[in-house]
């Protein structure tokens, strides 16, 4: 059974939420050292518990902590590290006490699409298994440093996160913001992770997220294509300009979407017949398509990203056509790539021909 690869023991029973089933521990003791949260949704509750950063400590001094997916796949090394990731020295002064219960999960800078797969759906598990009753629940939801390659544009990335938990009937009240509250101790603290983003509950979530944001019908109607430039020089594609050119030309329309609000987002997806976009935030959007979109997604032939999709490829919408081009990559420039044309035509050419 996989769980025995990541617990030392049993869990002590299950929570189940519209039939989404959660491992549920009551003890640190049942729990290694250090975890990575690689597909397993678990809760783990803690009396008089203490959360530093990602590290939980029990009234005994035992200590848990946690690490993301690309960590424990050995990706670390090539990824940045922004200032809200960097360690702080750590002092009980720094404690703040919250009466009742909180409920907490793995806080990290959010982008746009780990928001919307990572921690709503979170949310939406702590609203229910609380039902209702006065409960605070730690999450990053006002950030003071912003990730440069957010596919929202600053001053709108905690707007869409209120937004967002709006649209999922989730009150600002219960909400303790991360950035404020790093260290806190609980009359009882439960961590809870949700596990594959790539389960059937999960999908449903974040699509009624969408359709209540526009909740029109839309026929599509536009050929588009997402450009990443305006995010920074990560996945720099060094023939783009080519690219579009040749897009132009197919009567695709060209989209940045740093500038853009969720609303507007989800619209320029929902209004979208045939998408060409290299792997990003920008891609949850697709939960704004309707059946059988045909999607066509960019991807470097860099190990790292290739790594990464076998993660996040289950996480997209199961109702859209999903395709890959994956790119050969330039020696020595990290994700700097390039798309082949040839490769890119041959794609629309079949697309084209099978909606004949």
């Amino acid at each position: 059974m996989r769980i025995k690869k990541f617990f030392t023991k049993v869990p002590d029973g299950e929570i189940s939420v519209d039939g989404f089933k959660i491992h549920y521990f009551s003890d640190l003791s049942k729990l290694p050292k250090k975890i990575a949260l690689c597909g397993i949704p678990f809760a783990i509750e803690i009396p008089n518990g203490i959360v530093c950063e990602n590290i939980l400590m029990d009234s005994k001094g035992r200590k848990f902590s946690f690490m993301d997916e690309l960590v424990y796949y050995g990706l670390e090394l090539s990824r940045e590290t922004n200032s809200l990731r960097k360690k702080k020295k750590f002092s009980k002064k720094l404690v703040k006490h919250i009466s009742g219960t909180v409920y907490t999960t793995f806080c990290a800078c959010i982008s746009y699409g780990h928001w919307m797969h990572d921690f709503l759906p979170v949310a939406e598990l702590v609203k229910k298994i609380a039902k209702n009753k006065d409960y605070k629940f730690r999450i990053l939801t006002n950030e003071k440093v912003i990730s440069k390659r957010s596919v929202i544009k600053r001053n709108q990335h905690n707007y869409f996160k209120d937004y967002t938990l709006k649209l999922a009937g989730i009150s600002k009240e219960n909400i303790l913001n991360y950035e404020d509250y790093r260290y806190i101790s609980a009359d009882k603290l439960v961590f809870i992770y949700n596990g594959l983003r790539s389960d059937k509950w999960v999908k449903e979530f974040i699509k009624k997220i969408y359709d209540k944001c526009i909740p029109e019908k839309v026929i599509p109607t536009e050929k588009i294509y997402i450009s990443r430039r305006d995010t920074s020089k990560r996945g720099k594609m060094t023939n783009e300009k080519e690219i579009e050119e040749f897009l132009l030309k197919k009567g695709f329309k060209i989209y940045q979407l740093n500038d853009k609000t969720f609303e507007e987002q989800v619209r320029i997806f929902k209004n979208a017949k045939l998408i060409v976009a290299q792997h990003g935030s920008a891609m949850m959007n697709t939960y704004a398509c309707r059946q059988g979109t045909p999607v066509i997604q960019i991807w470097p032939r860099i190990n790292e990203f290739i790594e990464i999709g076998k993660i996040f490829n289950p996480c997209y919408p199961d109702w859209i056509n999903l395709r890959h081009i994956i790119c050969k990559g330039e020696k020595n420039k990290y994700r700097t790539f390039s798309v082949d044309l040839k490769e890119l035509e041959s794609e629309l050419n079949l697309i084209e021909e099978k909606n004949e």
